[in-house]
């Protein structure tokens, strides 16, 4: 596990503003990035309110499950750090230095939404 002065030194900064009609219905909202690295971390200010680390999968966020009073109008801060070139990780599938690299390749919020219907 990096230490978090490393983190705070080495990780690339990126925001990703929060639609505000997401933010008025976020039941069923999900931010899907994709990513690549070795940590990444999200914060609604300072507050962090997600982390992964490299799967190779998308990152879902679930935007409902935010922290109550977390500051989602000024959108979601994104860190993340590159692979240190001397950690002894593999991730199958993945090679060469892909992992080596600290960025966010794709962001798409994605609503979900559920409608009880009645026949008849």
């Amino acid at each position: 596990m990096p230490r978090e002065e490393d983190i705070d030194a080495a990780a690339a900064q990126h925001r990703v503003d929060v639609p505000e009609d997401l933010l008025r219905d976020p039941a069923g909202v999900l931010l899907g990035l994709r990513w690549t690295g070795d940590l990444a971390r999200a914060y609604a200010g300072d507050v962090l309110v997600a982390g992964q680390f490299c799967s190779g999968r998308v990152w879902d966020i679930g935007l409902d499950r935010m922290p109550a009073g977390a500051p989602l109008t000024e959108g979601l801060r994104l860190q993340v750090l590159p692979l240190a070139r001397d950690a002894p990780v593999h991730v199958p599938g993945r090679s060469g230095d892909a992992r080596r690299e600290a960025r966010v390749l794709d962001a798409a919020w994605v609503a979900t939404r559920r409608w009880s219907v009645r026949t008849g």
